[in-house]
């Protein structure tokens, strides 16, 4: 496989890719269903042509430290998050996968606060940081954490609208890169528009954004990472 993109780092031949992903799967045998297993084998080498691989492989990736920082989407997402909203709070993260990702780079930067994963696919390992919390359930908006005022989402997929449920009631901030589910999937490739269900979720938003007086919606993309589709978030200032 000739290498395209830097997503993986330098000193990572195709060879030593597929050691160290057949290595993890013997050694975590029982987090993925034996179709998901050869899946993530046979795309173990997307990363180099790519900086936007499946959500298995890339979590797979980041779990084995495999990725260029500068290539990281979960960092990219991360350091926009940084940009409006303080990590050091209490924050939830709704469709954390199969490995919280995110969260864990997150609990690691934080010196205050905590943050709290909601998957019901969720593996919960045995030593996580002290500040981060799984749970192995889905998220739904009337859930209560009256001490949480940032709620966030790396493709949460059908869970969206219960995230933005959720802000609009607690008046909490928010952040969420929006999938391509349900419709039109690859339309982005074909017109330049985003899908409908996309355009729908950013139409509510922007209104009730507004009407609940969480100042505006403001939309951005990771296109850095080959990752095309829309972020949003609520910004007061």
């Amino acid at each position: 496989v000739e290498r395209t993109v830097k997503m993986l780092k330098e000193n990572l031949t195709p060879t030593i890719i597929k050691e160290k992903v057949s290595q993890f799967l013997k050694n975590n045998g029982t987090i993925y269903t034996e179709e998901e297993k050869k899946i993530i084998l046979d795309n173990c080498l997307m990363g180099l042509y790519t900086d936007f691989p499946d959500t298995f492989i890339r979590q797979v990736y980041a779990e084995l430290d495999l990725m260029d920082p500068s290539h990281n989407i979960y960092l990219g997402f991360i350091k926009l998050l940084e940009k409006y909203h303080s990590l050091e709070q209490n924050i939830i993260e709704v469709g954390g996968g199969r490995l919280p990702i995110l969260a864990k780079y997150i609990s690691l930067r934080q010196k205050s606060g905590s943050i709290t994963v909601y998957d019901p696919t969720l593996v919960i390992p045995s030593n996580i940081p002290h500040n981060m919390v799984l749970k192995r359930k889905r998220f739904t908006s009337d859930i209560n954490h009256p001490q949480s005022k940032l709620i966030i989402g790396f493709m949460p997929e059908e869970s969206t609208e219960e995230m933005l449920e959720y802000a609009y009631r607690t008046k909490s901030d928010f952040m969420i890169a929006l999938s391509d589910i349900l419709d039109e999937v690859d339309m982005y490739q074909q017109d330049g528009l985003w899908t409908n269900w996309q355009q729908g979720i950013i139409c509510e938003a922007t209104r009730n954004v507004e009407r609940n007086g969480m100042g505006k919606l403001h939309i951005t993309t990771l296109e850095k990472y080959d990752n095309p589709y829309p972020i949003i978030y609520n910004y007061k200032k």
